[in-house]
């Protein structure tokens, strides 16, 4: 049993968990308001005092508490309904270490081979009570010899009506894909229209909610520029109105086998009376350039609309996107972009792949049996393949055309640590930059 530091009062455990832990991409404010349940053993009584609460453990991270039994006591008269904690979280890291080898021919520029840091990310969450349950996160990454703020936000959970509410820099409600955790993704990277389309992080307010029975989600927010996004569209000075609706017609969960299928839409409204508007994506490869690109377009208005489906039944599983792009120009030539992926999923080890009913996304795959020579197991194993499309080429814009197809390998060797491997074949055609390009990548993944 982990040892807390100091006068730690233990905590209880919730009455309902979501089925996959709090990450990137989630609403991690119901997430971590019903997940923070460490020990079962009941807490001792204690008089209210000022007695400092505080302790470190190592768990999922580095662990922290601290308060004062006063302010726990005082606040637990006043909201009896609410169970009060003092101030915890974590601090947790994220290294994603990729390699990449490519191959171009027919006129293709050529793209050289890489490795390196892809992710390297420091973070802090946590909760504390503010008469109602306040979520935290604080993320810096590490990219190219420099350090970025990512998501820091504030996020109140059971506010009447709006249920929750989030404010600061966070990824917008947008796709399936883009809204998915980047540590819990299919491939090593998102599908190109997902990338060309997708807003990122971004800075807005966010309230979002779900049904009685969690069988619907919905997110609405409102967003201006974000701060440093390696992945994503460039519009600029332009305010958006970004929402996502999911629905679960089917869900069953039978130990550790989910059936289930899964519609999505989320649609994207954005205006200003200066600004631009620049779809571009790379061929599914951090390591390479972007070689679709719009430009930067002059228009005032521009909009978006994505469908989701996907379905599952124990280890197979499938999902789907099509994405669509409006852009009102100055010109009033009105260019119209779209883009589709499918993808496919078997976990030859009989895991089904994690579902936040929260966040209408899946999650990370937990190995039934982690890694270990010792007990002759493997960890979990999954085959995954993708098709993809992306057309920026419409009226007067010659953004290009891409099509790729990806096969790959994952390897789950314990709930932290992943290993990853993607074959890819594509075609691009982009006016004089056209050909076929093949990409061998790979990734070493550990979180915690």
């Amino acid at each position: 049993m982990a040892v807390f530091i100091g006068c730690l009062a233990q905590e209880r455990a919730c009455a309902e968990a979501p089925a996959t832990p709090a990450g990137e991409g989630q609403d991690i404010a119901a997430v971590s308001v019903a997940t923070n349940a460490v020990d079962e053993t009941p807490e001792p009584a204690s008089p209210a005092s000022s007695n400092l609460i505080w302790g470190l453990k190592w768990g999922n991270g580095l662990e922290y508490k601290l308060g004062s039994g006063q302010r726990v006591s005082r606040l637990t008269a006043l909201h009896p309904e609410a169970e009060i904690e003092p101030y915890h979280g974590k601090v947790g890291l994220k290294l994603h270490l990729d390699a990449a080898r490519h191959k171009t021919g027919s006129g293709l520029q050529e793209i050289p081979d890489d490795a390196g840091l892809r992710r390297a990310r420091l973070y802090t969450t946590g909760n504390f009570f503010l008469r109602v349950p306040v979520f935290y996160k604080v993320e810096i990454e590490m990219a190219n010899n420099d350090f970025y703020v990512r998501e820091t936000y504030l996020s109140l959970a059971t506010i009447p009506y709006l249920q929750r509410v989030k404010f600061g820099f966070f990824k917008a409600p947008m796709t399936m894909e883009g809204y998915t955790g980047s540590g819990d993704t299919l491939f090593l990277e998102r599908a190109a229209p997902v990338e060309a389309f997708g807003p990122g992080i971004m800075f807005g307010i966010q309230a979002s909610g779900n049904a009685a029975d969690k069988d619907m989600s919905w997110a609405l927010g409102w967003f201006g520029d974000g701060g440093q996004n390696d992945v994503s569209e460039g519009s600029r000075s332009l305010t958006r109105a970004i929402g996502r609706l999911t629905w679960l017609p089917v869900y069953d969960i039978d130990g550790d086998q989910t059936v289930l299928i899964h519609f999505g839409g989320s649609a994207q409204y954005m205006y200003a009376t200066e600004g631009s508007v620049q779809y571009r994506s790379r061929p599914e490869n951090y390591f390479a350039p972007r070689l679709l690109d719009t430009g930067r377009l002059d228009a005032r208005e521009a909009a978006f609309l994505g469908l989701e489906f996907a379905a599952e039944r124990g280890p197979l599983s499938l999902h789907s996107e099509f994405l669509q792009a409006s852009v009102h120009e100055e010109d009033d030539a009105n260019p119209l972009f779209h883009g589709f992926y499918v993808a496919g999923s078997w976990l030859l080890t009989g895991e089904s792949r994690p579902y936040n009913r929260y966040s209408g996304t899946f999650g990370r795959v937990i190995p039934r049996r982690k890694f270990s020579l010792r007990e002759r197991t493997f960890g979990a194993w999954e085959l995954v393949a993708r098709l993809s499309h992306l057309d920026l080429n419409s009226k007067d814009v010659a953004g290009g055309e891409m099509q790729l197809g990806t096969i790959g390998v994952n390897g789950y060797l314990t709930s932290r640590l992943r290993v990853m491997v993607d074959y890819t074949l594509g075609r691009v055609d982009h006016g004089e930059n056209n050909g076929d390009l093949r990409t061998l990548e790979g990734r070493l993944q550990y979180e915690f």
